[in-house]
């Protein structure tokens, strides 16, 4: 089995090549700005955007388009061109959606990532050297990078230069063959929510909740911090985003790691995910502060995390239509909304099924491929696992940055704290 894997690297010869980089951003940014101009006078005109080849076409022979290898040129109009497409889906449900803006703020550019693909890209993998092309008329950037030791980036497919905030990273995205065997047979489906980030249902009828409680407490506080600092640039701010991104990946990362391991526990070979698309579209027209409270959670990046671990160990992960799952009854098949008479309990008019509320948008989906049906048994009493963030290994066994049952955090939350 074929994948791809995206590798972060340090750069060897950072003081040599971080000023070429600087350039390269800026003629990405550039760019980016002049074919958005193009974009927006065609609009103005037809109320129409420049097909994607067409923008291309349009702007080859342009001098930002040539201070760029060919490809790296192509993909800042693909990114460009795809911003606009999703603007124009979000704008059938949304007035407010406002068009992808222009890459230069108060005179400053920022640190656009700058793309190389294959054809741009020569490999020294004995002395981890990149020499990168930047077109006939520009020099190559030649990088070298520290990658570790156990990672083979023989195949590679993309280099990007990406900011981290501090300084220039390398991402090599690599082709690494891999033959995982699946655990089992099993099914799972999960729902991602506000309040509970992932309900996840089997279909050996257990059922668990996995709250975002300290996400939701990190993205206040630091939202917050960040609110009161002087300017949104400042060197406090920057940390403080920083931070609060870094610890969004670590409870992700922690969350994904910790289902995938229930999985393979319970020989799962499939995942139902469901897809969040169709649902932003249905909330988004009966509630106008929808994408407030849904865009800001990152379900997508955590899918992809999900996906990512799941092919290592020979998962299947699949998404799926949810529409109308928190609405559905289980049990009789009615569909109605007022079902749903509290925020975690769904009782259905017809038949007077009772069930969390987050546990029948799983069940539903979970129906979907296979025939397990409601009950009142551990499907309606699902397992609570809360993220621990205490310091240390409590006497209890919660050990920080994973997640633990309620109970086993409930008797750690009891103890005195020594920091």
């Amino acid at each position: 089995m074929k994948v791809l894997r995206t590798e972060k690297c340090k750069i060897e010869n950072y003081s040599q090549v971080v000023d070429r980089i600087d350039e390269l951003s800026i003629s990405v940014c550039k760019l980016w700005n002049v074919a958005r101009y193009k974009c927006e006078r065609e609009w103005r005109k037809t109320g129409k955007i420049p097909s994607e080849s067409k923008l291309k076409s349009k702007l080859k022979e342009h001098r930002r388009y040539r201070e760029l290898h060919s490809q790296t040129a192509q993909n800042v109009i693909e990114e460009l061109w795809n911003a606009f497409k999703s603007w124009f889906e979000k704008r059938k449900n949304d007035s407010k959606a406002r068009p992808p803006g222009y890459r230069r703020k108060n005179g400053r550019y920022p640190k656009a990532s700058v793309t190389f693909k294959k054809s741009a890209i020569c490999h020294d993998k004995k002395n981890k050297r990149l020499k990168l092309s930047n077109g006939r008329e520009n020099s190559s950037l030649l990088v070298e990078y520290k990658s570790r030791p156990e990672v083979d980036l023989d195949r590679i497919q993309v280099v990007r230069l990406a900011w981290n905030g501090d300084r220039w990273q390398i991402h090599i995205t690599h082709r690494k063959e891999i033959e995982p065997q699946s655990p089992g047979a099993q099914v799972c489906a999960i729902d991602l929510g506000v309040n509970n980030f992932a309900t996840i249902v089997y279909d050996d009828g257990t059922s668990e909740l996995y709250p975002e409680n300290k996400l939701k407490e990190d993205e206040y506080y630091f939202l917050k911090k960040i609110a009161k600092c002087n300017k949104s640039n400042s060197n406090k701010a920057r940390r403080l985003h920083k931070k609060r991104g870094r610890r969004r990946e670590h409870f992700l990362h922690a969350l994904s790691k910790e289902i995938m391991g229930r999985c393979e526990e319970k020989k799962v070979g499939r995942i139902i995910v469901g897809n969040l698309k169709s649902i932003r579209e249905n909330e988004t027209k009966n509630n106008n502060n929808y994408n407030l409270k849904l865009g800001q959670w990152p379900y997508e990046k955590f899918v992809q995390l999900l996906t990512y671990k799941a092919e290592k160990t020979g998962i299947e992960v699949v998404k799926m239509d949810e529409s109308h799952t928190s609405q559905k009854c289980p049990r009789c098949g009615v569909i109605d909304r007022k079902n749903r008479v509290e925020r975690g309990l769904y009782k259905c008019s017809n038949c007077g099924f009772t069930i969390h509320a987050d546990v029948n948008g799983a069940l539903n989906l979970l129906q979907k491929v296979t025939a397990l049906s409601g009950s009142n048994g551990s499907v309606a009493e699902p397992v609570v696992n809360l993220f621990a963030v205490r310091s240390g290994i409590s006497p209890s066994g919660c050990e920080e940055g994973k997640f633990h049952q309620a109970e086993q955090l409930q008797t750690l939350n009891s103890q005195p704290h020594t920091p």
